[in-house]
């Protein structure tokens, strides 16, 4: 739930992954994605921060990996190939 309300705020049609170390693992060593848990701390109200690298992944219809995007490519960088995508 607080997942879901997290991603609320910038996208209601954004997925997120949650799990265990050990569930999250093998996902992020699949996509490259790279994470650093940063200690909470009495000054930022005992809340924690996660960084994390920012790309966006389009999987084809077998749920593989089809595309990778690095933050700040548009969405009309995107569209062609993911209409080449949609149409083979």
């Amino acid at each position: 739930e607080r997942m879901k309300e997290y991603l609320s705020f910038f996208d209601p049609e954004f997925i997120g992954l949650t799990g265990t170390e050990e569930e999250l693992t093998p996902v992020k060593q699949e996509f490259g994605i790279t994470t650093l848990e940063r200690d909470a701390t009495p000054e930022a109200d005992n809340f924690y921060y996660v960084d994390h690298s920012t790309r966006t992944y389009v999987l084809n219809a077998d749920g593989e990996l089809a595309l990778e995007y690095p933050f700040g490519v548009t969405a009309d960088e995107m569209t062609e190939d993911v209409r080449h995508l949609l149409d083979s």
